[in-house]
């Protein structure tokens, strides 16, 4: 791969692919670190950056014929964001874990261990059918009360926290769906 790519092209794919391609080497321990403080490539050091460039650039040629086309280059990147995402969604869930506790608490004020939707959005949403937004508040409500007994227990409550990350995700998603529908069927 090396002698295939000259040393300019290396060099100037490397700025292009710095911030995608590092998540998908090892998201926790990239190869090209700006800051090369925390063991991460000088990038004012070209010898070096070209050598591991060329090493990240082989996974790049995903049909390893010596070039890197376009395609590859776009599907490196959605491996790379994705792989970033993942990330941020393993650490949304186990922040979601450590404060679940805490929010239960805060808002279970008869003391029953479970939240109840007043109790989250105060007795001014008993009537959460008015607008778009309470609307989808008592939607995900409903959708994270799994037991349907109209409260949340601790672990229902961390799917209602975030959803979009929870490992029930695919429900989330299935009453976005039918919200836009709904949405989009209105303004007709």
């Amino acid at each position: 791969m090396t002698s295939m790519l000259p040393r300019p092209t290396i060099l100037l794919l490397a700025g292009f692919l710095a911030t995608t391609v590092v998540a998908v080497v090892d998201p926790f321990h990239p190869v090209v670190d700006p800051d090369a403080g925390a063991g991460g490539v000088d990038l004012s050091d070209t010898d070096l950056l070209h050598k591991h460039m060329s090493e990240v650039l082989k996974n790049v040629d995903a049909n390893k014929d010596g070039k890197i086309s376009k395609d590859e280059v776009h599907a490196h990147m959605n491996k790379g964001t994705l792989a970033r995402i993942e990330v941020d969604n393993v650490s949304i869930r186990e922040k979601t874990k450590k404060t679940v506790g805490q929010e239960l608490k805060k808002h279970d004020s008869d003391k029953d261990g479970h939240v109840h939707f007043d109790e989250l959005f105060g007795a001014s949403s008993s009537e959460p059918e008015v607008d778009m937004f309470g609307r989808h508040k008592k939607k995900l409500f409903d959708v994270a009360d799994t037991n349907k007994d109209k409260k949340l227990s601790k672990e229902e409550l961390e799917f209602f926290m975030h959803p979009e990350v929870h490992t029930r995700a695919s429900e989330y998603n299935e009453m976005i769906v039918k919200e836009q529908v709904i949405c989009r069927s209105h303004a007709r």
